[in-house]
């Protein structure tokens, strides 16, 4: 069964392979079916099915043809592909003028051949007629019929004349001619018009093809756009410059460039651009005036350019410049396409600007925070202990008894400043993409509390640790401190048991103590645990809380992973 598909499919695939050729190189296929007519020529004079006297000069003619086909063959296929190799698309309603005048030239060769071989009668008659096709399908209705008609009347010419000089063959003058021309002449205008035909849809189909590789680009060239625009990021000079190796990798726009104001108050292009030196500053500087788009030759009266003010409402953030490629993107296509572009880049740049706004905000707003948990955290503790340490150097002087009790509990009051000031370190080191997985931060501050507090903390991680978001990863690292933070302060526990989980999906946090415990009922707020539980909700995931007085306390965290 496998073998008859495979026998079935090769003529599919052949007949897909000469489709293919014929569609991107139909000129070398009109060539390669003139082969097919030489071949029937050689039949005709090998077979002896010609009459005698078109069989002269064999098989010099026969040779003839072969060599100008070889030529024609070698010209379309070889020579002229390389030569367009790295070139610009041709534009296909251009005429090929290089096509045509060779065309034209086999057509003569051709003519040469019916003379030698007897008019009419001849074995390559198929061979004469079919090179029409060339410089038909090349030229427009209103030439293409002109040619047909002027290769009728000399095809009719030198059949005559080449029977009046053979005389073996049909003439002028004999009976048989009249009806023997009209139907090889009725046959070549057939073919031409055929070919004229084919050759119009052929052009038609390109352009259409060629719009729409265009159109196709252009939508590529504006999702890859609106996709680097999305994705954002607060650095203004790497998104200039992502958006300059879109342009160059579309290559949609022979120049492209963003302006906007220097120093010294003029437009200045930023340093990412393509085509810098055809640029038209004073075009740019004229529509950021008007506050509109117009329209211009590049420097030096280079391509057409497009101008567009940048805006966002009311505000004007640049210019963006944009100039289309030679009979590429020109008039109101390059302006629809450029104010497109230049709407989605004023909205991506007045983002960044947003988002660099709001981190500077968001880092105001966290130092704020620290500031006034210093104040009412730290600060008060070291205050307290300075006190603490007031009233035990008047109690040494005094020699009183109780002067160890008090410095115990001045050790512990120590500790507990030092906690707190290796969270506030630990809070101005933020968690950063690449710096440090989910699992080190949780195991770094596991770390911390056990050499501040003396308590025996176990670290445990179960499954495949992963990479998770930054605003995961820190709500992880927040909790786990802030639980930490309670054991110390308020458990009174001997042990500490803390526990990562990376779960499909998710990623849960686990810390559990063996202290006193408490009523989750009666006690709602204070220990930190509203704080907790913001930020695991923030972060989208679910906090909960077990206790009992004198069972000790579980704290668990569970966000998506």
């Amino acid at each position: 069964m496998a073998v008859v598909m495979r026998v079935v499919a090769q003529p599919r695939q052949a007949y897909a392979l000469v489709a293919r050729f014929a569609f991107d190189n139909p000129i070398a296929f009109f060539y390669l079916f003139r082969c097919l007519t030489w071949l029937l020529a050689v039949a005709l004079v090998y077979f002896k099915a010609a009459p005698e006297g078109n069989r002269h000069y064999q098989p010099g003619l026969l040779m003839y043809a072969a060599l100008q086909l070889s030529l024609g063959l070698l010209y379309t296929t070889v020579l002229r592909p390389r030569m367009e190799r790295g070139a610009e698309d041709a534009n296909p309603a251009k005429l090929q003028w290089d096509l045509l005048v060779a065309g034209i030239a086999d057509m003569f060769g051709s003519l040469a051949i019916l003379f030698w071989s007897g008019g009419v009668g001849t074995p390559f008659f198929h061979y004469v007629v079919t090179s029409l096709m060339v410089p038909s399908f090349l030229l427009s209705n209103r030439w293409g019929h002109v040619l047909t008609l002027c290769f009728a009347a000399a095809y009719a010419g030198v059949a005559a004349l080449a029977g009046e000089v053979f005389t073996w063959s049909l003439g002028m003058g004999d009976p048989g001619y009249r009806s023997q021309i009209n139907r090889d002449v009725a046959s070549l205008v057939f073919i031409g018009a055929a070919v004229l035909y084919l050759g119009r849809l052929f052009r038609s189909l390109q352009v259409e093809r060629r719009r729409t590789k265009q159109a196709l680009d252009e939508t590529q060239m504006l999702f890859a756009l609106t996709q680097d625009l999305v994705r954002g990021g607060t650095e203004m000079q790497a998104l200039l410059t992502r958006l300059a190796q879109i342009m160059r990798a579309t290559g949609i726009f022979g120049q492209w460039a963003l302006l906007f104001r220097g120093a010294n108050g003029r437009l200045e292009p930023a340093s990412a651009t393509v085509g810098i030196e055809e640029i038209n500053v004073g075009l740019a500087e004229d529509a950021l005036h008007q506050g509109h788009t117009l329209t211009g030759p590049g420097w030096n009266g280079g391509p057409l350019q497009a101008a567009v003010p940048l805006k966002v409402g009311d505000e004007t953030l640049g210019v963006m410049v944009a100039g289309g490629k030679d009979n590429q993107v020109t008039g109101d296509k390059l302006v629809l396409l450029a104010e497109a572009v230049g709407g989605q880049i004023a909205i991506g740049i007045q983002n960044a600007a947003l988002a660099l706004q709001k981190a500077d905000l968001a880092a105001q707003e966290e130092r704020s925070r620290i500031a006034r948990e210093i104040h009412d955290g730290v600060a008060q503790s070291i205050y307290m202990l300075s006190l603490h340490l007031e009233t035990c150097a008047e109690l040494a002087s005094q020699g009183r008894q109780d002067l160890p009790k008090r410095l115990e509990q001045l050790v512990g009051l120590s500790k507990q400043a030092l906690l707190e000031v290796r969270h506030y370190v630990f809070d101005l080191k933020p968690y950063m993409a690449g710096e440090q997985s989910a699992d080190a931060m949780v195991a770094s501050q596991v770390n911390e509390f056990a050499k501040v507090s003396g308590i025996a903390v176990s670290f445990a991680v179960e499954g495949e640790p992963q990479r998770l978001p930054i605003a995961a990863a820190t709500c992880l690292y927040r909790v786990t401190q802030e639980a930490l933070a309670n054991v110390f302060r308020h458990a009174k526990a001997s042990r500490v048991e803390v526990a990562l989980a990376f779960l499909p999906g998710q990623v849960r946090l686990t810390v559990a103590d063996n202290g006193k415990g408490f009523d989750v009922d009666y006690v709602v707020r204070g220990h930190g645990l509203e704080n907790m539980r913001y930020r695991t909700q923030e972060a989208g995931g679910a906090f909960t809380i077990t206790s009992e007085p004198g069972t000790g306390t579980q704290v668990r965290a569970t966000i998506a992973s």
